[in-house]
């Protein structure tokens, strides 16, 4: 079946995406595997926030041209969009829509889940076991309720900023080391109210 064909070129070209990114292998067997999906010819839409001229845009054009190469059958139509009207505005309409993108990155969390309970997502945890057990818990953003929707292609750090003299004066001694240790040492100082009384510490 055509969809068939569609689904297992999205997932391949999903895992070379991420493969390359990632520094990771996947050995000998994809060519093997991908078997009969590559017979007929199949385009994928594929979106991305890599939308200005640089060495991003330039790596996940490559990602495309190098895919396409290795199966000729398969078209790649590759867009870079701006993050925020990528994840605000374009991906929400197309989901809803009936040519949605045949891959794109998101951010995960709360919206990813939304959209696997909306039946938006291909489910790939069967194939992506490998990858999984390589990567570690950071993919726990791209699943929902055990599944997994998505893959990480890159990983950084973010910290919190807090002030210790308005810290000092709410009775809290040393820096909480989670969230929930810092909503009970200060029900007023949380992240989900940045103006609270703490002020810059959340």
């Amino acid at each position: 079946m055509a969809i068939t064909r569609r689904a297992g070129a999205v997932l391949a070209l999903f895992l070379t995406s991420t493969l390359l990114a990632t520094g990771c292998s996947s050995g000998d067997d994809s060519s093997e595997a991908a078997g009969e999906l590559y017979e007929n010819p199949v385009t994928l839409t594929w979106w991305h926030n890599a939308s200005q001229d640089g060495a991003g845009k330039e790596y996940w054009e490559k990602v495309a041209k190098d895919f396409s190469a290795l199966h000729p059958t398969v078209t790649i139509e590759i867009e870079g969009i701006e993050t925020n009207q990528l994840q605000r505005t374009r991906l929400p309409a197309a989901l809803l829509s009936n040519d949605p993108p045949d891959i794109f990155q998101a951010w995960g969390g709360g919206e990813l889940r939304e959209q696997a309970e909306a039946d938006y997502l291909k489910d790939i945890t069967d194939q992506v076991q490998d990858e999984v057990a390589r990567i570690g818990s950071s993919v726990e953003i791209w699943q929902a309720d055990g599944r997994q929707y998505g893959l990480p292609y890159r990983m950084g750090i973010e910290g919190m900023w807090y002030n210790k003299d308005l810290f000092a004066q709410a009775g809290i001694t040393a820096p909480p080391t989670t969230l929930d240790e810092l909503n009970v040492s200060s029900p007023t100082c949380s992240p989900r109210s940045p103006r609270a009384s703490c002020g810059s510490c959340c």
